[in-house]
Parts: structure tokens; sequence; C-alpha cells
């Protein structure tokens, strides 16, 4: 019996192998993923073709994001380390690699960027907007205790500096929201461990700030809004995809981040207003990136109130 199973063994690796290989294929043609190739003699002779058959197999086959998923949580369980654009620090506390490049504080690339916004702020004048900026601190620098041996903090803590310092110089208005962040880190975290945001907490000591720094114009009519705490959400900190798929995070021993979601409730009044009226016209725009559009940090909100 045992003679056997030895010898069937033999077959069992090669017989996975091809009928891996039969299903695979099968469902390459089945979901059209060849049909973008065009096997023409020309493509043919300059090796297009071939180009775009491994790029099929690389990007289409069904083993591909399990195996990549598995491997980088086996990887962070047994090195800690992620995939390159990830810096893992102490206590599980994830940074972008984006904020240790060697130009992050170059001098040129900081004026071209100022210049920028003083054409911007110059075209706005015209229209009579009145335009504040809202840097912000890299989460290395505020939470700099967390960095790995290797990282330093300073690069990016120089180029915040500069940058405000050369705002102020051209008489564009600024919330200088480092100092916020910093103290109120002691009270709540103001950034998620494995995400590049700001917590709640962080968005609104920085709303806070720029409702002290913007100026006040006589003509706003205050609106009162109440703040309300909403739901509460969990999600994979965008930083965690530099280390494994969502679905492996649990393998990789890493946690979903969560959030208390806020709403800034305008009171009910008897007055009734004008749908297309000037009433009903708010006199700041937001334009941000995704620290203020996401809901998750409710900032528009905490602006609000």
């Amino acid at each position: 019996m045992l003679s056997i199973l030895a010898k069937s063994s033999r077959f069992l690796l090669p017989a996975l192998f091809f009928g891996y290989a039969l299903a695979a294929n099968t469902n390459l043609v089945l979901t059209g993923e060849w049909r973008s190739i065009e096997p023409s003699l020309a493509a043919v002779m300059k090796g297009d073709v071939v180009r775009e058959v491994e790029d099929v197999y690389k990007t289409e086959l069904p083993h591909r994001e399990p195996s990549i998923g598995l491997l980088g949580a086996l990887r962070y369980q047994l090195l800690g380390v992620g995939k390159p654009g990830i810096v893992v620090g102490k206590n599980e506390w994830f940074y972008t690699s984006e904020e240790f490049g060697p130009e992050i504080n170059k001098a040129s690339r900081l004026e071209r960027s100022v210049e920028e916004i003083v054409r911007i702020k110059n075209r706005l004048a015209k229209d009579g907007v009145h335009l504040m900026l809202v840097p912000l601190p890299h989460k290395s620098d505020v939470y700099d205790e967390n960095l790995p041996g290797l990282h330093s903090a300073n690069a990016g803590r120089d180029q915040y500096t500069s940058f405000v310092q050369r705002l102020t110089k051209s008489d564009i208005p600024v919330a200088d929201t480092r100092p916020a962040l910093a103290h109120g880190k002691s009270e709540e975290p103001v950034f998620f461990r494995t995400d590049t945001h700001w917590t709640p907490h962080g968005a609104n000591l920085v709303a806070q700030e720029v409702a002290r720094s913007v100026p006040v114009v006589h003509s706003w009519e205050a609106t009162d809004f109440q703040l309300q705490a909403a739901d509460t959400v969990s999600f994979w900190g965008d930083l965690v995809s530099f280390v494994t798929d969502e679905d492996y995070g649990d393998l990789a021993g890493l946690e979903q981040e969560n959030t208390r979601l806020w709403e800034a409730i305008e009171p009910e009044t008897e007055q009734i207003s004008d749908l297309f009226g000037a009433d009903s016209a708010f006199p700041v725009v937001l334009v941000g990136s995704s620290y203020s559009a996401n809901p998750n940090w409710s900032f528009a909100e905490f602006l609000k109130a």
C-alpha cells in the first residue's frame, strides 16, 4: 500500500501544476484578457506580442493577488518590513517614505511652490477672494519618537518651517498648524498609526487654529453649528497596502483603525430661507486634499463649527 502511494505521489505535483495551468489559461480566455492583444506580423517581429502576453501573465493570473498578500504578511511577521514606499517605525507606527526624500527641503522646489501660490493669490484677489493657506507638518515630524534608528524628521521639519517663513514673507496668510498638533497629541492621537492622515482630534485642532488665524470680515453673518457625534467606522490604514493586502492584515498581526465621525448640525429656525437666495451662501470655500475631503476625519464639520 505504501509503495503504491509513493509511486502515485510522484505524479501528484505535475498533475497539480498542469491542472492549474489549464484552469488559469481557461480563465484568461473566458474573461477576455487576451482580446486586447493584436498579433499582427509587425507586432510579432518587434516583440510587442511577447511583452503583452507577459503583462497578462504577470497581472491577471488567479494566484497573483493571494500570493502577494500572503508573502507580504509573512515578510512583515518575520522581518518587520514592508514594500518600497513605507517606513516601519516603532510600536507599529507607519510612515510614507515620501517624507524622507533627498530633496524634501530643496530650496528651489519651495521657491517654485511659493511663486505659484502668490500667482494664485493675486488672481483670486482680482475677484475679491482672500486666500489663506493651511500647511501641515509631516507625520514623522509630529511623531518622531517612533521613527526607526536610521530615519530622521529633521529635513521634513525644516521644510515645514521654511515653507511657512516663505509664505509669510510673501504676505500669504497662514495657519501655523504644527504647534497645535505637537501639543495636542498628549491628549489624543493626532495621526493614525497605520494611515498617512490625521485623526478627527488632529483635524479638530487644526480647524480651531484656522478659526483663530482667518482674518475677520465684518460682512460675514455667523451661523451657529452644533457638533454631534455620529457613527464609529473601522478601516484599514492606507499604508497597510505597502505591507500586505487588506485580506491578510490580520495574518500580518495588524489591526484596523477606528474613528468616530462628527457632524456639524445647524439648529432649526422658524425663518424660511430662499433656496437660491444670497442668505444660503457660505462665504468660505475649502479647497484641499484627502485630509479635508475624506469624511472619516470630519475636518469640514469641525471647520463649520
